[in-house]
């Protein structure tokens, strides 16, 4: 089963790779050519559109997971197809062509001129990222990992070449950002749509019959994820819209381009890990039953600790090479708020191991309750740090709030099923973390320079190493265990 795991694993890493790496660029890119404001502005409204995907059409990619086999044996897939895409286009024309008319014909006074003029741009995302995220999902459902790793490239490195281009040949700021991720998920879109054609796909325009036979189940499955997905989202990026509120758009630029960092830096991480883990830990529910579900998420909370602590830690020890080398002078000052972030997401991470009880035992409406109150503190708690302390008081409440969902979601499950947390693994992962941080911050600066890249680079092979040292003599086993994994995997 765990030589399985590393293999999936590994497996995976393109398509988590080559997307991280490319976000890393775009950030570059993005906080070299736009100024605090600007990226704060684009900020807004990406998270807006991503709040309005999960709203109309986030069921629709779920469902498209939950059902594509089932309808694949009953050899529906192609209706059923037909049947996402004409939803998702109808939705998101519907949605993109109201909201134009609104800011026509109804003035709003509590969001600035520019957010209204570039959303009437970015609106569009609504239709494209919702098609994209259907391809998306329905290549993972059909087990193209392939075409879906390569979707994620062409749509990762499409981005930057376009924003690139329009930066340079244009006078467009945030407007290339948008066009960018706009162009780039129209080429996946067609280059998905030759591909089902070049197989026999034909679009199935009769959507009334279509809507007939697909709906109820879809919506009984997707609908109540809304609010699991909406509310998720409102934990994530609530602080954001307080922050513009209270400090204005620069501020949120700033903010926003450090928990980015933080963010994508350990997200992907443990993304990775999930994606192999998920299907061995419902296999081993259904074949072995609840105990040995238990007993293999435990095992990955470990592998978990392994791998996300020293993450944290090195993000820690480097966040002012970080944030200097990533995002440049105008975003240094952000630099604090880079390891609170961190610390956040690596509680939201260790959460998603937790919740996958809830989801095995088909309780899901616990994990709408359980996020609804998080996201409700996380608001609460900006209303009060955003005004005493900055965007320090928005990073404070992150990390709060994500503790809180992390404990709670612990305390339901445990009730549920007895999932029990690797404390020796992660005190071990945390002595090795500590002694890593401890020789980062010694050797910081001693051969290239303060903010030198290649001094970065040393550090993080140096911390490496140091951790390494240290949990091997730590005798761990599940460090041990991952160690005789790596060694057997039929791929070696």
């Amino acid at each position: 089963m765990e030589k399985s795991f590393w293999e999936d694993v590994i497996k995976y890493i393109p398509s988590k790779l080559i997307p991280a790496i490319a976000g890393f660029l775009s950030l570059v890119i993005f906080t070299r050519f736009l100024t605090p404001e600007e990226y704060g502005l684009y900020n807004l409204i990406m998270t807006t559109n991503n709040i309005l995907i999960a709203i109309f059409i986030g069921w629709l990619s779920r469902a498209s997971l939950r059902f594509f086999q089932k309808y694949k044996e009953e050899e529906k897939d192609d209706a059923f197809i037909s049947y996402l895409y004409l939803f998702v286009i109808i939705i998101g024309l519907f949605v993109s062509l109201l909201y134009i008319f609104i800011i026509n014909k109804v003035e709003i006074g509590f969001v600035s001129d520019n957010f209204l003029n570039l959303m009437s741009l970015g609106i569009w995302l609504i239709l494209t990222k919702g098609l994209f995220e259907l391809i998306i999902n329905l290549n993972r459902a059909a087990r193209n990992s392939m075409r879906y790793s390569l979707y994620q490239t062409i749509y990762s490195i499409g981005k930057i070449l376009i924003v690139l281009f329009l930066f340079h040949t244009t006078n467009m700021r945030i407007e290339a950002v948008l066009v960018s991720y706009i162009l780039s998920e129209l080429v996946v879109i067609g280059i998905e749509y030759f591909l089902l054609k070049k197989r026999g796909f034909i679009l199935n325009i009769n959507f009334c019959k279509l809507t007939n036979v697909f709906f109820e189940k879809t919506a009984r499955y997707g609908f109540p994820l809304v609010g699991v997905s909406l509310t998720a989202l409102i934990l994530s990026a609530g602080d954001k819209y307080l922050i513009q509120y209270f400090l204005g758009e620069d501020q949120v630029g700033l903010y926003s381009a450090s928990y980015r960092i933080g963010r994508m830096s350990l997200h992907s991480i443990f993304m990775l890990l999930m994606l192999a883990a998920f299907p061995i830990i419902i296999n081993q529910y259904e074949r072995k039953g609840e105990a040995e579900a238990a007993r293999v998420i435990k095992k990955y909370i470990g592998y978990y600790f392994l791998l996300l602590t020293p993450s944290f830690f090195g993000i820690w020890a480097l966040s002012k090479e970080i944030t200097m080398l990533v995002l440049g002078e105008n975003y240094f000052s952000s630099f604090y708020i880079l390891p609170l972030v961190s610390l956040g997401v690596y509680f939201q991470g260790l959460t998603m191991y937790i919740n996958k009880v809830f989801e095995l035992k088909e309780k899901t409406i616990y994990l709408f309750f359980i996020i609804g109150v998080s996201a409700l503190l996380n608001i609460l708690l900006n209303l009060f740090f955003i005004e005493s302390y900055g965007i320090a008081g928005a990073a404070y409440s992150t990390v709060i709030a994500y503790l809180f969902y992390l404990i709670i979601s612990y305390i339901f499950a445990i009730k549920i099923m007895r999932v029990l947390i690797p404390f020796a693994t992660l005190f071990k992962s945390i002595i090795g973390s500590v002694v890593m941080l401890l020789t980062i911050m010694i050797s910081k600066g001693f051969i290239f320079g303060e903010y030198s890249f290649y001094g970065f680079i040393l550090n993080i092979v140096l911390g490496i190493i140091t951790y390494l040292c240290v949990l091997y003599k730590l005798k761990d086993p599940y460090f041990n265990d991952v160690l005789n994994d790596i060694k057997e995997l039929s791929i070696f």
